[in-house]
Order: C-alpha cells, then structure tokens, then sequence
C-alpha cells in the first residue's frame, strides 16, 4: 500500500519552546462569558430598582399615632423634589405613584405633616407598599388643648331625687340666740303697731336664712295663735338670691316659726 503524500505544511509545527502548537478553544471562553451575563443579570433582576416601572413608583402604606396605633386621618406627605403634596384617607392609608425620573437611586425623602404631632422626615427604600409610619404626639400641643368640662345644670333634686332644701325653727322674738349666727338672722324691733279692728299691739320679726344654692321658694308658718305673718294667712316669704326673707307680727309669747327655704345647685 503506497505511503499518503504529507506536505510539510500538514505537519504540526513546533514552538519557540519545541512543543507543537495547539489551536485555541473559542467555544469555552464563549459559554464562559455567557454564564457571567446570566448571573449579572439575575443580580440585577434581584434589585428594587429593578422592580419599577419604566414611568412611575408606588409607596403605599398607613399613618398611625406611635402611642395608641390609632390612624392618623389627613396627614399631609410630600416627597423631596415634588412640588406636590399629598393627604390621608380618614383611615390614615396613602397610595402615591411617583414618577421613576424625580428618583435618584433606591431611596426618596419623605415627610409627614399633622397638626400635634412631630415632623415624620425619613429616606425611604422604594418602591414599597404597605409602609408604617407612626408619627410622635407632640405634648405641647396636647396639653394647650383646653380639657372640655361637661355643662352643668341647675337641679333642684339631689341624684336620688330628694329636693334641696334647708329649715329653721326660731322664736320670733328672737330670744333662741343660740340657733343663730351668720347664716341664721334673726331681728326683732318693738314697735306695737296696731291694726284696723284690732286694738292688740304687735311687734315685728323678720328672719333670714342662707342656702348654698339660689333660693327659689321660702315659707315661715307661725305655730302660735298670737303671730302671724306680713299678710295674714299668707306664708310666703320672699327669695333673694342665696337668701330666703320672711317677716310678720307677734303680741307676746315665744311660740317658734317654722322657716323653710327650697334652693338650686349645680351638677
């Protein structure tokens, strides 16, 4: 069988080394730089900024007082580099869309405005949804806020329905000095008037009692027959104020007056 006819150009050739020279392996080096983009790629994948859309981000989330968790209804927001401002619901939610080219980077400013509380300012990581922002009361405010105090009224019972009321039994003559002092007065003057179909001489007395409260009805029944009131058979007296006033006549004896006074108090 005839030898095959080899030029010298078949042959390997040898290096400056004396080793023969091997053709280079493109098709590694090549699925080598393909791996590598993959995984660039999945990193970036894996970045919030990845996850924005090309025109706008979105930051929702929920205001709440840090003290009570209760929501925190028309806070005000506004986002560094935005001129507009935006409110919360009633229920403290928020959802704003920004647009992606007022954002540089990961993070945006944002700020928190409530009437008594303190100023919420934080960078942010975004996009981001459901975010809570609890904002501190601010206790100055909270203490210069009058205290509203429930309205009173006046009653003329107690709450177990028992009128107010205060009594008085005086000699009219005023000689029980004992039962009287600066809420109980007592004045007598002689003056032995007489009246028109009655020769008997009579002399005056005039009572006055203090309540707590504002008088609005005075009685003083005599309990003797020798006295009798300003008008007879009237026992009336007269309110003044805190003050119940009575007067009337008297021809002799020491039978007492009974004096009772109705007043009104607050609650």
């Amino acid at each position: 069988m005839p030898e095959p006819n080899l030029t010298k150009s078949d042959l390997p050739q040898p290096s400056a080394s004396g080793q023969p020279k091997r053709k280079s392996n493109t098709a590694v080096i090549v699925a080598i730089i393909g791996a590598l983009g993959l995984i660039i790629a999945a990193l970036i994948q894996n970045q919030p900024w990845s996850k924005r859309r090309d025109d706008q981000i979105t930051v929702s989330g929920r205001v709440v007082d840090v003290s009570s968790n209760e929501p925190v209804g028309q806070a005000d927001l506004t986002f560094d580099g935005l001129a507009e401002s935006y409110v919360t619901e009633d229920t403290g939610s928020f959802k704003v869309e920004i647009p992606s080219k007022e954002v540089h980077g990961v993070t945006a400013r944002v700020k928190v405005k409530k009437a008594g509380y303190h100023l919420w300012d934080r960078s942010v990581e975004v996009p981001v949804e459901n975010y809570i922002v609890q904002l501190q009361p601010d206790q100055v405010a909270v203490s210069a806020t009058p205290t509203k105090t429930p309205l009173s009224t006046w009653h003329t019972e107690d709450e177990k329905g028992i009128a107010y009321s205060l009594s008085w039994l005086i000699d009219p003559a005023c000689r029980d000095v004992g039962s009287q002092d600066d809420k109980h007065r007592c004045h007598f003057v002689r003056t032995q008037t007489s009246f028109a179909g009655d020769n008997t001489p009579y002399d005056q007395w005039n009572l006055s009692l203090e309540a707590p409260g504002p008088v609005y009805d005075v009685t003083c029944v005599p309990t003797g027959s020798n006295e009798f009131n300003e008008v007879k058979g009237n026992t009336k007296g007269v309110p003044d104020g805190n003050l119940g006033r009575c007067s009337g006549w008297i021809n002799g004896g020491d039978a007492p007056i009974r004096m009772t006074v109705l007043y009104k108090m607050l609650r």
